[in-house]
């Protein structure tokens, strides 16, 4: 099963006037569902966000910073 999971509002606290994302809050118990997923060998975990490519680099080190397994991540809303 292909699950695609959104950054912002999800994985972590969402804010529309704060573009710190090295710092934004993690969302414990969505990190801990989507990592029990991702365990799951059968599912494909695509997380997805609009932030633009500028924000790649501060995205992808969040998610290392706060352990969240995926396969791929798309910068956009997924189609």
């Amino acid at each position: 099963m292909i699950i695609c999971v959104d950054v912002d509002g999800i994985l972590c606290e969402e804010s529309f006037d704060n573009k710190d994302y090295l710092n934004r809050k993690p969302i414990k118990e969505s990190i801990e569902n989507t990592n029990k997923l991702y365990k799951d060998k059968q599912n494909i975990i695509i997380l997805y966000t609009a932030r633009d490519n500028v924000h790649k680099w501060e995205t992808v080190q969040w998610l290392k910073k706060h352990k969240v397994k995926y396969h791929d991540i798309l910068f956009g809303k997924p189609k």
